[in-house]
């Protein structure tokens, strides 16, 4: 049951155009926390927790079945796209030289944000 129950999550939570668009925002994160921005600094970890989190809750939302949850699952995904959008800010402000590389992450991240936006409006227009 254990490995049933592993490959749901894996497929419910790619059920939306969001996930992805998060996962590749994600890959930036990582990307930028390596080579150029040091762990341990607050902004920093915040960010790769905010994008974490914003994954996370995008799995769940895709995995649950009522509309009220699906919901609250998403709308905490927006929460924390926010948190990154604004640490993505904090960032760009002290080490302007990334401006162009977070550029790319910040599409990503508003695409990810619209998407997910339209998840919550369909859901709650459906309730």
């Amino acid at each position: 049951m254990g490995m049933a129950r592993g490959l749901r999550s894996r497929a419910c939570s790619q059920d939306t155009d969001s996930y992805p668009s998060a996962l590749r925002f994600y890959d930036h994160v990582l990307s930028l926390a390596g080579p150029h921005l040091r762990r341990g600094q607050t902004h920093d970890d915040q960010l790769v927790d905010a994008a974490e989190s914003t994954l996370r809750s995008l799995a769940e939302g895709g995995c649950s079945f009522s509309p009220g949850t699906k919901s609250r699952f998403y709308r905490t995904a927006q929460g924390s796209a926010g948190e990154c959008a604004g640490c993505l800010t904090i960032i760009e402000r002290k080490f302007p030289a990334l401006r162009s590389r977070l550029a790319e992450a910040r599409g990503e991240l508003e695409l990810t944000s619209r998407l997910t936006h339209g998840l919550v409006r369909r859901i709650d227009r459906c309730r």
